[in-house]
């Protein structure tokens, strides 16, 4: 009996350190304002009755996501298959640039790091054409003699 519960916990323990990130990824992403960004984390021998995936951007200390619950309407992790726990940033803005941290939180933590340079100006959404401008317009002129137009109108 010894034995068998030994099995398993060893069993248990090999699986749990099994757990790793996917090397061969970017994990340095620029992007533009206003342009979406993927940081792409691949976490593979996970058992997820037991750990918990989390994004968080560092300096801010700033959960992003717990499990596959985003905290903002510009962050979500699309989940394209089962390993795949990349975080995509929609409209990205200047102060998304920073360091993020995707972790596996199981027996230990672990983390992969990212780094995010977003660049660029806000866009500017506001037409040239809808400003007006404060000029004073020129009065109409009238051809011809005004009488002349009175009396062709009687006429008709």
């Amino acid at each position: 009996m010894f034995d068998v519960v030994n099995s398993k916990q060893s069993a248990n323990a090999e699986k749990k350190t099994n757990t790793y990130f996917f090397a061969d990824v970017e994990t340095t992403i620029h992007t533009n304002v206003g342009e979406k960004a993927e940081l792409p984390c691949l976490v593979y021998g996970i058992d997820l009755s037991s750990t918990v995936i989390s994004w968080w951007k560092a300096g801010d200390f700033q959960e992003i996501s717990l499990g596959l619950e985003a905290r903002q309407h510009r962050f979500f992790l699309p989940r394209r298959f089962y390993e795949d726990w990349t975080l995509v940033i929609e409209n990205t803005e200047n102060k998304d640039t920073g360091f993020y941290a995707c972790q596996i939180n199981s027996d230990k933590l672990l983390e992969k790091i990212f780094y995010l340079n977003v660049t660029g100006k806000v866009p500017d959404t506001t037409a040239d054409a809808e400003f007006l401008k404060d000029e004073e317009l020129p009065k109409p002129t009238v051809r011809g003699d005004q009488n002349e137009a009175r009396s062709s109108a009687r006429l008709a």
